[in-house]
């Protein structure tokens, strides 16, 4: 069996939407299967725990900021601008991205610790 990129896809925007509405700890996997249109069996197929749902959506949105920060850094900019500028995108990478908006003000020491492990990964 291959796995399907929409399924995927579809799998996680709706762990992103279930994510914000219950936090980490109140978040279910079957009620992200149900959102995402799914049985809960297709869903433990793609991700085989809810660690490794948020872990991927965490990943995923790391993957999008980690590029343009890199590429400030190698760009010719005085090293006072690229400073500015990484803090900036950095703040407001934080505000606009949900999943890392739940990890940082979740009391869930699971969120923290997915939070920490992302973090690691992607700097």
């Amino acid at each position: 069996m291959t796995k399907d990129l929409d399924t995927e896809g579809r799998v996680l925007e709706a762990a992103k939407r279930v994510f914000i509405r219950k936090g980490y700890a109140g978040a279910r996997m079957q009620e992200i299967a149900d959102e995402a249109g799914i049985n809960k069996g297709l869903l433990h197929y793609y991700f085989k725990s809810k660690d490794n749902l948020f872990s991927a959506i965490f990943e995923q949105a790391f993957r999008e900021m980690v590029p343009r920060q890199n590429e400030l850094f190698e760009s010719d900019l005085p090293l006072f601008i690229k400073l500015e500028q990484f803090v900036e995108r950095y703040l407001d990478f934080f505000p606009n991205t949900p999943t890392c908006r739940l990890s940082c003000s979740s009391n869930s020491s699971a969120t923290r610790r997915l939070f920490s492990k992302g973090f690691r990964a992607w700097t």
